[in-house]
This record gives C-alpha cells, structure tokens and sequence, in this order.
C-alpha cells in the first residue's frame, strides 16, 4: 500500500535540483517529454527574468517524485501574483504531470495544497494540458465561486504520428507523392556529397545548435517574431541538460556546410519535436522535411512508439500525421483583474462554481 503523498512548494532552484532526477524518471514512466524537471531548473538558472520566482508544487512518496504543477510567478501591481507555467518562452511551457497510477490522489493533493496558498494569486495559466485534463478539473473546482472566474479555455490540437511498428512500416503508409519526392530529394542531397546522421552526443549537439539557432531565427523574422526566444541564453541552458536518450539531434550537413536540422526531445516510448529548421538557400532538397524523417527514423529506433509533431497546418505535418491529439490551455483569475484588463464580458465561472 502506498504512503500518504506529500506536498511541498519549491520556489529555489537549488531545493528544486534534489527532485529533478526523480522528476525526470517520472516524465520517463509517463512517455512526457515536455514534464522534464531538468529543462524547468535549466530555463530558471539561464532565462528566467529577474523578479520572477518559481512556484513549484511536488508531490513525493518517500524519495519518489509521484507529481508536479510547475508555475513561475511574475509579480503584478501591489504585490499580487501572475503564475504562468516556466519556459514558455524555450518549449512553450512545462505540463503538470502526475503517476499514471495515482492520478486522483496526486492531483487532488496538489491541488489541495495550491488552493492554500492561492490568495497572493491574481492569475493563474497552465498550456498543453489533455483535453478533459484532472488538473483542469481539480484546479478549476477551487478556484470557484465568487472569487476566481475563467479568462480564457483555449482548445486546440496537436499533430501525432505513429511508429510502433517501425519506421519502415510508418513510412510506407505514407502519401506516394510524399514518399516518392522525399526519396528522390535524397538521392539529389546524397549525389551533392551531403550526409544526414541523429548525434545523441552532447559535444556534436552543442556544436551545431548555432545553425539550428540561425535557421530559427530567420524563420522567426518572416512570420513576425512569433516563437522561443532561442538567444545564447537558450543555447546555454540547452548545453546543461543534454542527455543521451533524451535529447537527440538530426542534421543534414556537407563537411562544415549544415543545411537542416531537427532538435527533439524523448521520455519513455514518446518523441517530441522541439525545434526544426533548414538553410532556405537549398529548399530544393527538402532539408527541412528529410531531417524532420530522419529524426522520426532515430526515434524508432530507439523504441518511441508515438512522435508529437506540435501544432499548426503545416503542409509537411499533413503529411507526416497519422491523427491529432485534442489539448487546452485553461487561465484562472480574479473578477478585479479580469474587469480591468476587460474581460469581464468574455469570462464565465469557473468549473465547479
């Protein structure tokens, strides 16, 4: 039988760093690629904004870490508190996460816990979660009444392929026409001397992460600066988390000339990819797309069942889905907030209320 789960609020990252092996193991058990402990004290030592603070409920058994509602607090106008989950601005923001065999228990305790402490709280918003999500359910059913109305329930859908059956199977699934220009722009890349390889190891990744960041950013600047920051402070936090088996970078390159390249993340039997990008000087390869299938390819083989594509309508996403997945983003605040920042005519009480 278990023991009663117990809740502590870390706000040091220093306190944080003695869950973050455990924290990880549970994102493992999960298959929870963005639930890592490790990129939350990464992002807090390199990227967290000065006056920020991190609000990190964990939830253990003995030594074992059975949950987390990972927040960062930004400070508002007379003291009060924004919460908004950490490294929004890296991955677009760390999930809660629970023990898949737990799940009642941990969440209601957690949010038991947050419920204690909320008053400072003026608002609170957490991006990713399932669709139907507990946290969504427990969270919402005390901050309720009177006090809390929801600002914002955002749905939407993330893209999925499947791969448990193996890469070759998944692929020859695939569009024809997909299939046969990605074959034919890999003959093309091949006859011009390019090579295209996924490096797990941390040194090759660090090397080449100025390219992906390059390819990035020039991205960034023609759809508005939307996206990660990925400045060197990134880069830096990237560079002390990398892990083999976690983190694993796919590159199409020519001796010092890289042309495309895919950065993902894995836990357990899932992969996700984080950030992609190419050198639009050799679009007519496709670099893009055959780092982004070279990626997919080294996830199989190294047992990841499901790849987590992200968001958007990307022409080469449809290609590569297999299904979406339905999530939401769900922000909790108090009416005061809410009617000066006008939103009282768009917010309705909270679920539970």
């Amino acid at each position: 039988m278990s023991s009663p789960v117990h809740v502590e609020l870390v706000t040091d990252v220093g306190r944080l760093q003695h869950y973050i092996q455990s924290w990880d193991a549970l994102a493992d058990r999960a298959s929870r690629p963005r639930c890592g402990g490790a990129i939350v004290a990464a992002w807090a030592r390199h990227m967290m904004s000065p006056g920020s603070e991190l609000r990190i409920w964990i939830a253990t058994d003995g030594s074992e870490v059975v949950g987390t509602l990972p927040f960062v607090a930004e400070t508002l106008p007379r003291g009060r508190l924004r919460l908004i989950p950490p490294a929004t601005d890296m991955m677009y923001g760390i999930v809660p996460i629970e023990h898949p065999d737990r799940t009642r228990e941990v969440v209601e305790a957690v949010a038991d816990d947050f419920a204690a402490r909320s008053e400072p709280v003026d608002q609170a918003s957490i991006f990713w979660l399932p669709e139907g999500s507990p946290w969504t359910a427990a969270l919402g059913s005390r901050l309720a009444g009177s006090d809390w109305v929801t600002t914002g329930m955002m749905r939407y859908n993330t893209n999925y392929a499947s791969i448990a059956d193996g890469f070759d199977v998944w692929l020859g699934q695939r569009n024809r026409v997909f299939s046969q220009g990605v074959g034919r722009r890999a003959r093309r890349a091949k006859e011009q001397g390019f090579r295209i390889f996924t490096t797990e190891d941390p040194a090759q990744i660090m090397e080449r992460l100025p390219h992906l960041q390059s390819f990035y950013r020039r991205s960034q600047q023609e759809r508005g600066g939307d996206g990660y920051r990925f400045d060197d402070d990134m880069i830096g936090a990237i560079g002390t988390i990398l892990a083999p088996g976690r983190f694993a970078l796919s590159v199409l390159e020519r001796d010092d000339l890289v042309i495309g390249m895919s950065l993902a993340l894995r836990a357990g039997t899932t992969m996700s990819c984080w950030i992609v990008g190419y050198d639009p000087e050799w679009s007519q390869l496709g670099p893009g797309v055959a780092a982004l299938l070279e990626s997919v390819a080294a996830g199989a083989r190294a047992g990841c069942q499901i790849v987590n594509l992200g968001l958007g309508d990307h022409h080469y996403l449809r290609d590569f889905q297999d299904a979406t997945f339905p999530l939401e983003s769900v922000t909790w605040c108090r009416p005061r907030l809410a009617r000066l920042l006008g939103l009282g005519s768009e917010a309705t009480p909270v679920a539970g209320a």
